[in-house]
């Protein structure tokens, strides 16, 4: 006949159980290290374009000045399509029918946004990416507090974005 085991055993078995849960909590919301990375990489253009841009001739920091447009375009669409993926992925039973028609729309504004800013004059066109990028913060921020992100996907957003939309600014400024 097996011994059962001690309350003492029993209790110390279910805190383990709770710890590793614990932990793969803490994991889960955790930045992954890829994601880190590339999105540094990401802002290189945004950096290396916005700084070198005043120290060009005219016809260089024009082309210049639209690589950055385009660039920043490219990213504020990638964002939208980020919204339409957790829209498409986030289960029915979490979210009305109206708020997936948001999430969906509001993934399509920003590559309406970022298309509308290439031909708005330069300037225009810059303020008006730094703005997206922004705006989006904001969809994050509600699309986190109601579980469609993960937190770290925000946490790694922020400082991404604000950076971006700096460079596009400065930009959009010394134009």
């Amino acid at each position: 006949m097996q011994a059962t085991p001690g309350l003492p055993r029993v209790l110390e078995a279910v805190g383990n159980e709770r710890k590793g849960e614990m932990a793969n909590e803490l994991i889960a919301e955790s930045t992954p290290t890829p994601a880190i990375w590339l999105g540094g990489l990401g802002l290189i253009p945004f950096f290396a374009i916005a700084l070198a841009a005043p120290f060009l001739e005219a016809d260089q920091r024009r082309q210049a000045t639209f690589a950055l447009a385009a660039y920043g375009a490219t990213i504020l669409s990638f964002l939208g399509g980020v919204h339409w993926g957790a829209a498409i992925t986030s289960p029915p039973k979490i979210r009305a029918q109206a708020v997936f028609v948001a999430q969906l729309g509001l993934s399509v504004v920003s590559p309406l946004l970022a298309w509308l800013a290439l031909v708005l004059p330069a300037a225009t066109g810059l303020l008006t990416l730094a703005v997206g990028l922004l705006a989006m913060l904001g969809i994050d921020v509600w699309s986190k507090r109601n579980g469609f992100i993960p937190a770290w996907y925000f946490r790694l957003r922020f400082p991404l974005s604000c950076c971006a939309g700096a460079c596009l600014f400065a930009r959009a400024v010394w134009t």
